[in-house]
């Protein structure tokens, strides 16, 4: 899954930046307003802060209390 930028001028979806795909390949477009894209920027910048390229990874066994719903994938 790929998340890109882009503009429609009335027509058609124009990508913000070049696209490395094939052509007719099948996308999902979601539209946001101004508001919301400001509040997925928030969100991602915040996740982005939480959860940096040093954090390191914890194995199932570090839980104090495993979830016995969980599938490991």
């Amino acid at each position: 899954m790929k998340a890109i930028k882009a503009t429609y001028d009335g027509t058609q979806f124009l990508p913000d930046e070049p696209l490395d795909i094939p052509p007719n390949s099948r996308a999902i477009v979601v539209i946001m307003n101004q508001e919301e894209e400001d509040w997925y920027a928030l969100a991602n910048r915040s996740l982005n802060r939480a959860y940096g390229d040093n954090e390191p990874e914890y194995s199932l066994d570090q839980l104090k209390e495993p979830n016995e719903g969980y599938e490991e994938g």
